[in-house]
């Protein structure tokens, strides 16, 4: 999940932070330590809600003694506790120590084995957008469980070089649709471009899952490949899905030419669509 989908639910999360900044630091860390794995998979689950309030009061914080608690839970013998230290210093500002999370985090990573631990150390390090994590990153591309995929999928930039859209570029073929999902996205809003990169996407026209579709379309639309364009226009006649109304919406404004801000119906853009590109 990513886009307004995902804003949504972390805006709900930060309305509810201000009564837990009252606690103490230690006071905070147990309370997101009172949830577990199995808690973290059940939508509206009221323990992993409440786990979550207390990160995100934490890392508002991004203090020493938060970043030296959360750091310290990295290396405890429990999974769970270990994958909540990688969630705390993943919420940190961007700047906030990066360099100190970036050694914590990728220290752990290096010597983590259990599956659930390593998705949430990737998913950490992910918001450093550190490039320096590119070589650990790549050992995961191809690991044994799918939402490890999924969280390498969201962590690597295309901008970080050849090796880095290779593996992108994998991930897009992977049978998890998460990952290949993420890994769509992340060429969609990258403006890096390549004849592999165009392949790459243009064989995802055809995926399965609409979402990946989607992603697909308009990261090709914002290369000005026409390719995409019999897709964008069948697909405009039917949208449903949140987040792949605004991927059409976006492709087809990318390829008129025209304003984010236009109005137009879906309908109207069509068949602007239609008349800028007849014979494509």
């Amino acid at each position: 999940m990513h886009g307004i989908r995902q804003k949504i639910v972390t805006d709900n999360l930060l309305g509810d932070v201000a009564e837990a900044q009252e606690l103490s630091v230690d006071d905070l860390v147990r309370r997101s330590l009172e949830s577990s794995f199995e808690a973290e998979d059940e939508p509206g689950n009221s323990r992993s809600w409440e786990s979550w309030e207390a990160i995100f009061a934490l890392a508002k914080r991004s203090e020493d003694e938060v970043f030296e608690s959360a750091r310290r839970l990295l290396f405890f013998g429990d999974p769970w506790v270990r994958a909540r230290g990688a969630n705390i210093l993943g919420q940190f500002r961007p700047d906030s120590k990066a360099n100190a999370r970036f050694l914590a985090l990728s220290t752990a990573l290096e010597a983590e084995s259990d599956d659930r631990v390593i998705t949430s150390l990737i998913y950490a390090t992910s918001h450093l957008h550190d490039e320096r994590m590119l070589p650990r990153y790549l050992v995961y591309v191809s690991h044994r469980d799918p939402n490890v995929h999924q969280a390498v999928a969201m962590s690597i930039e295309p901008g970080w070089g050849e090796v880095a859209v290779k593996a992108l570029c994998a991930l897009c073929t992977d049978e998890w649709a998460g990952a290949r999902d993420w890994a769509t996205f992340k060429f969609r809003i990258s403006k890096i471009d390549s004849p592999e990169i165009r392949h790459c996407l243009r064989a995802r026209l055809d995926d399965k899952e609409p979402q990946v579709r989607a992603e697909a379309i308009c990261a090709l639309a914002h290369r000005h490949d026409l390719a995409c364009l019999k897709q964008l226009v069948n697909d405009l006649n039917d949208l449903d899905a949140f987040d792949d109304y605004f991927c059409h919406i976006d492709a087809a404004h990318a390829l008129i030419g025209c304003d984010p801000d236009d109005e137009r119906s879906a309908a109207d853009l069509r068949n602007e669509l239609l008349k800028l590109y007849p014979h494509s």
